[in-house]
């Protein structure tokens, strides 16, 4: 967690060296914007205070990451309503955080969800 000295390259170099990884929480990672991360087989992902996070980064993540079921996006701010739209489409959610996304409308949100799989959302 804020980590920030580590460049995204050289943590998605990491993860690759890791395959059997299932749980990865990089919160406070400001270095990831727009390029995501991918592995396989991680199915709980912190994200939370990744201020610079962008929805670009969220589709390539949900494409990414297809064991994905517990993700925590919270005060995750650029994020908006998209995010959760790629996130609906390409994931099998279990349990999302969108704590303190003050661009996502708690409504836009709702009409998403029930459209999946999403048990706990906060």
């Amino acid at each position: 967690s804020y980590c920030n000295n580590i460049s995204l390259p050289v943590l998605q170099n990491t993860l690759s060296s890791l395959p059997f990884l299932q749980e990865l929480s990089i919160c406070g990672f400001n270095n990831i914007t727009d390029q995501g991360i991918q592995h396989p087989n991680i199915s709980v992902l912190n994200l939370s205070w990744c201020k610079n996070i962008s929805d670009i980064a969220i589709t390539k993540i949900s494409q990414g990451c297809p064991s994905l079921i517990d993700l925590d996006l919270s005060w995750c701010s650029n994020l908006s309503i998209s995010s959760i739209y790629s996130l609906v489409n390409h994931c099998s959610l279990r349990r999302l955080n969108l704590r303190g996304c003050t661009n996502i409308h708690s409504y836009l949100v709702t009409q998403f969800l029930s459209r999946s799989n999403i048990i706990c959302i906060q």
